[in-house]
């Protein structure tokens, strides 16, 4: 199978199903490999997020469809792999919104450890001054004495 129905040598985003079922989103590049006889296509993918799909039963009538991404190599940190044309199924364009849906995801996994860095160094620890310095019941009496009184 060539993959004779994309262009070759640009970059898209595209969903990608593989033979073992898996599906894969991410940018790819599509390149012939002319070293190998006959020539084969291999797609440079970049960032490729494994799609999962749920349903949960709400209750007897109703039940919610949904959708979520991870990692495809978990234990990896490459930003891009190579997948031989023998290992796809076919290859599709993905729609503006799930571009976006896409980039916004990746933008969100790369952005939470520097978050969580910044929550740490500007931590401010709060003192008996600042604030918690008694307990809701304790005020709440006040609040209904302060009220009665009024």
């Amino acid at each position: 199978m060539t993959l004779n129905y994309v262009k070759h040598d640009e970059e898209f985003h595209c969903t990608i199903k593989l033979v073992n079922g898996e599906e894969l989103i991410g940018k790819v590049i599509v390149s012939r490999d002319k070293t190998t006889f006959p020539a084969t296509d291999l797609l440079y993918v970049q960032d490729p997020l494994v799609v999962q799909s749920f349903t949960k039963e709400m209750d007897e009538t109703k039940a919610v469809k949904g959708i979520g991404f991870t990692q495809w190599q978990n234990f990896s940190d490459e930003d891009f792999y190579i997948v031989n044309e023998k290992d796809v199924i076919s290859v599709a364009s993905l729609s503006r919104e799930m571009i976006f849906v896409y980039e916004s995801f990746l933008h969100s996994q790369r952005g939470q450890g520097e978050k969580d860095k910044l929550k740490k160094e500007h931590r401010v620890d709060v003192t008996e001054k600042e604030g918690m310095v008694g307990k809701i019941s304790e005020a709440r009496k006040k609040f209904e004495d302060l009220f009665k009184n009024s």
